[in-house]
Parts: structure tokens; sequence; C-alpha cells
């Protein structure tokens, strides 16, 4: 059976998480499973641009109401939960998997970027400028359970790279 095109995200695979919560960027928009960078006021922000934080734990939560905002309106308030720990491992959908690199390799400059929009990011395999994502092997079909093949929209098992977040190893 062919691998299916279904992101949504990095999902905790391991029950390790360490949750902060973290005030949002104005205008930002982040959903729960995505990638959360670390903004120099201190707001966790959608910005690829910026350090590594984490991943969301939950949506964007309006500070005054609890109301679930797709994009944050005042940095002030809304509010949301990052799993800052780099030893957390997800589950993913990488553009295309492969059966040796990155597996084989303690290297973390086999790392990957990740692509999308808030809500349906994935790995891209093709991207490095950040080197976040490290593939750890390979995981099954969210839809019904099946091994994932290598191959486009591979289901694979990842961490973040550590020496790219801002709670990980300092160099």
């Amino acid at each position: 059976m062919a691998n299916a095109n279904l992101p949504n995200g990095f999902t905790l695979f391991s029950n390790d998480a360490v949750v902060i919560k973290y005030l949002v960027a104005n205008a930002d928009s982040l959903k729960a499973n995505d990638t959360v960078y670390l903004d120099s006021s201190g707001y966790a922000s959608d910005t690829a641009s910026k350090i590594a934080l984490g991943v969301a734990q939950s949506d964007i939560i309006d500070g005054y109401t609890g109301a679930i905002n797709a994009t944050a309106a005042t940095a002030s308030y809304d509010y949301i939960y990052v799993n800052v720990n780099t030893n957390s491992v997800y589950t993913a959908q990488i553009s295309t998997g492969a059966l040796t690199s990155p597996y084989t390799t303690k290297s973390s400059a086999a790392s990957y970027d990740e692509a999308g929009s808030a809500g349906v990011q994935y790995i891209n395999a093709a991207a490095h400028s950040h080197d976040l994502w490290k593939v750890v092997g390979y995981a099954t079909e969210y839809k019904d359970g099946s091994e994932s093949a290598a191959g486009n929209y591979q289901k694979v098992y990842c961490k973040l790279n550590s020496a790219a977040c801002a709670f990980g190893t300092i160099a």
C-alpha cells in the first residue's frame, strides 16, 4: 500500500514531555504539533529564522477568554504550551524517506528542516538550512497502522537536533 500524504506536524510519541507555557508573538500562527521558535523578546514564534524552542502541545489560547485562536492577537496575553524536551521522540511525515542516510549517521548535520504551514508541517528532506529534525527510524501510517515504506510521504520517528535548540546542547 502506498504512503498517504497526510502531514499533521510532529506528534509526540514518547512519554517524556517537558511542557512550558509561552506567550505568542503578535500575528504569528501556530497549531498543536508545529515547530515553535523563540524570538528575541522571549515570545514563541512561527518564524523559522529564529532559534528553535520545541513543539507546540496546544493551539494558541486567548489569555482572556480561553478560546482557541488561529493567530495571536496580542503578544501580551495569547499563549501556547510547548514541549521543550529535546530528547522527546515524535512521529512525522517526511517528503522523501530513504533507506540509508540519515538513519545510519550520528552527525547532527544529517538533520532536516520542517516545511508546510500551521497544522500541516512535515520534514523536508531537501532542506538543511536549520538542521532541526533528525530522523531516527521508520514509523507506521497514520490511517491504518501499516508499515510506512521508504519513499514519498514516509512516516518516521524523529527528534529535535539539540544543537539547534534553545534548551539543547551548547556548542
